[in-house]
């Protein structure tokens, strides 16, 4: 519904449901599901807003604990590590989807190099790479 919103914005939008949660005197374990959701799935785009949201629940919560130089940092990389971990995941899957479609373009269509790149937004070293491949009989 709030597709063009700013992550402050929807920062705010997922404290005020957090919020309703609580007044509705939720139980624990659907309140839990419900944040883990927001906080998953409904992502921001910056990583660093992201973790502002997970410390404000948590001083919201009363979970807060004060937290040294050394414990942030460390945080903030494991925070930082997740998300490349993920990203690396969707980048390989978005390479793989990519390959089967440059794969059946060759094998089905027999296009040109060209036109596989316009055709699949890949590069021309990527379509090559697949032709190479395709000739030495593996995937």
């Amino acid at each position: 519904m709030h597709r063009n919103v700013t992550d402050e914005q929807l920062k705010e939008i997922k404290h005020d449901l957090y919020e309703e949660m609580i007044k509705r005197e939720m139980d624990k374990d659907t309140r839990q599901g419900i944040y883990d959701f927001l906080a998953r799935y409904v992502s921001f785009k910056n990583q660093e807003t992201f973790i502002i949201f997970e410390k404000e629940v948590e001083i919201k919560l009363g979970r807060n604990t004060t937290m040294g130089t050394r414990e942030y940092l460390l945080e903030k990389a494991k925070n930082q590590g997740l998300l490349q971990g993920i990203e690396k995941g969707i980048e390989k899957g978005a390479e793989a989807k990519s390959y089967g479609v440059v794969e059946n373009l060759i094998t089905e269509l027999n296009l040109a190099d060209d036109a596989i790149v316009r055709i699949a937004e890949v590069s021309l070293e990527f379509v090559k790479k697949v032709r190479a491949d395709l000739a030495k009989g593996k995937k």
